[in-house]
């Protein structure tokens, strides 16, 4: 494990593999243990590098979670790895974030790739495709994402029935999912949940100048499949896979999620350099 300094607050990361650089950004909790079958399988095609975002896993926490400060921290983890461009892979949160970091440094990225991501989380005014709650609801929400940071055992049933309904049905799951490594605080979590009510992306989309796939699970219950069609509708180019299920993160759909990378990093080798 090494560490990325990104004025003094530590991102922790790693790299495996050889080849292509692909810099990999998970969704909000998620650390870089469970990530790994996700990392094996991509490596045998390319060099990745993935890590744990602040405030989760082995890096610092910070006072905010912004989407801002976390791109800032993607540029200082690829400086740290000696990263000059890389193919971005974003996964739920990971995905706003990553877009925000393609149009900012589009010197620094060879292709972009989508899963289960959206441009907002919530539903604004003229975008029917989010979450419908007003941020006093959103907050009752984030009270039971955090119980189940903190080891709620109803609270983790409600929360592993949303995000993963066929992980969350397999007998034993809950023993296993209790036995791994804390990825955040309740409170870090509350930060970073609290931060996603106002992402929106949707003025970036049109800016993205690489080659970008969108991966998405039709029967998705964290982000509908409505916001990925919407992200690939808006950025130029971008082609849209959609795979049949209803899980937001599950085992069984690596390999068909993994294909899709696969097949667009090598796509994406001849793209024409990007402009700011």
């Amino acid at each position: 494990m090494k560490y990325a300094d990104n004025n003094g607050v530590f991102i922790a990361y790693r790299t495996f593999g050889e080849g292509d650089d692909v810099v990999l950004t998970a969704a909000a909790t998620l650390t870089m243990d469970v990530l790994w079958p996700y990392v094996r399988t991509i490596a045998e095609t390319s060099r990745v590098t993935w890590y744990d975002k602040r405030g989760t896993g082995a890096s610092d926490g910070a006072a905010n979670f912004s989407f801002e400060e976390r791109v800032d921290d993607s540029r200082a983890l690829m400086d740290a790895a000696v990263i000059e461009r890389a193919h971005l892979y974003g996964q739920s949160e990971g995905g706003p974030q990553s877009i925000i970091f393609a149009a900012a440094y589009p010197e620094r990225v060879k292709s972009l790739r989508l899963y289960g991501t959206c441009p907002s989380f919530m539903k604004p005014r003229d975008y029917p495709h989010g979450h419908d709650m007003t941020l006093s609801q959103y907050s009752r929400w984030v009270d039971r994402v955090v119980a189940s940071s903190a080891g709620d055992r109803n609270a983790m049933a409600w929360f592993w029935d949303v995000w993963a309904p066929t992980l969350a049905a397999t007998p034993g799951f809950f023993d296993v999912i209790s036995s791994l490594p804390v990825a955040t605080s309740p409170g870090a979590a509350r930060l970073i949940w609290v931060a996603m009510y106002e992402a929106d992306v949707r003025a970036l989309l049109p800016s993205i100048q690489v080659p970008t796939t969108v991966v998405h699970v039709i029967g998705d219950r964290v982000t509908p499949i409505e916001g990925g069609r919407y992200l690939a509708e808006h950025i130029p180019g971008a082609k849209l896979v959609e795979i049949v299920g209803n899980d937001h993160f599950a085992l069984e759909i690596y390999p068909a999620i993994l294909d899709a990378i696969n097949e667009h990093v090598a796509r994406a080798d001849g793209e024409r350099a990007p402009t700011r």
